[in-house]
């Protein structure tokens, strides 16, 4: 089974290739060389940070938090910004229609995408300088780790201590019973 932040990650870069959106073929997963002339305007895909708690105590199951970043990369010239926010568009309408990954048996992967921002900047780096705009999304996902609480035996018996309370001084003393299942 793949870590959920592949998951993530590969549902994201397979929605953006199916929408055919102006970045055409050019969207990546984890990008980490620059950026050649041809290769642009493109998307990239990677999950920044998780923050996660404990949503159930038993049996354990946690709710994580990814921050996922799609960035948007456009050759710098005079018309970058409106490349970059016609990509921005098409980008979100993508995610804005199923935010909650659902597969084709109508199954969600994940609990919710919410767009919470977005950052534009310049890249100097490569061969070509390139205007970049960031779209932030929160994947919200419960998990659980493996456990499956239908592999848990019956719950038949129980051995039960409890203080019995005395007016006195005396020692604390237990009162002690054994439940079965009948």
């Amino acid at each position: 089974m793949a870590h959920i932040r592949k998951t993530i990650r590969d549902i994201m870069h397979a929605k953006l290739l199916a929408a055919d959106t102006a970045a055409g073929t050019k969207i990546f997963k984890n990008r980490v060389f620059p950026y050649w002339e041809n290769e642009l305007p493109a998307i990239t895909v990677y999950v920044t940070d998780e923050d996660s708690s404990i949503y159930n105590a038993a049996p354990r199951e946690y709710e994580r938090m990814f921050q996922v970043g799609v960035e948007i990369v456009a050759e710098a010239n005079e018309n970058m910004d409106d490349t970059l926010d016609a990509l921005a568009l098409e980008v979100e309408a993508v995610f804005n229609e199923d935010e909650t990954f659902r597969d084709e048996s109508g199954n969600d992967r994940v609990s919710d995408l919410i767009y919470t921002g977005s950052r534009m900047s310049i890249r100097d780096e490569g061969k070509v300088l390139a205007g970049s705009l960031r779209l932030d999304y929160q994947v919200k996902t419960y998990f659980d780790f493996g456990a499956d609480p239908t592999d848990l035996d019956d719950f038949t018996k129980a051995h039960i201590t409890y203080p019995i309370e005395s007016d006195e001084d005396e020692e604390t003393t237990y009162d002690e019973e054994t439940l079965e299942a009948p």
